[in-house]
């Protein structure tokens, strides 16, 4: 498996994610870049078949997109939407407990 980090320039269409070379990899994972891009970006993974990820970090909140395709099937205990909830503390113990709020 091969794993690059790419500090190219912001594509702005389809034919700069040609430019970069975005269809030699089966995942790209995306960080601070605007929401524009990040739409850009994963409309053409979606066309070549390629996962897509996206992370950011705004202060203590973060945001984790993932899009890998029709295909992709998550298995899940119950099929429910997950909740959301804000946590309070995580310990330094060796379990790591986490409160939420």
């Amino acid at each position: 498996m091969k794993v690059d980090l790419a500090n190219k320039e912001v594509p702005k269409s389809e034919a700069d994610c040609d430019l970069i070379g975005l269809k030699d990899y089966t995942v790209v994972v995306m960080t601070e870049s605007s929401l524009e891009t990040e739409l850009l970006v994963n409309n053409y993974c979606n066309k070549h078949k390629i996962k897509f990820i996206c992370c950011d970090v705004n202060g203590v909140f973060t945001r984790v997109f993932c899009d890998f395709g029709k295909e992709f099937e998550v298995l899940d205990k119950n099929g429910e939407e997950c909740n959301e909830m804000i946590i309070k503390n995580i310990s330094n113990d060796p379990k790591g407990i986490v409160q939420l709020m």
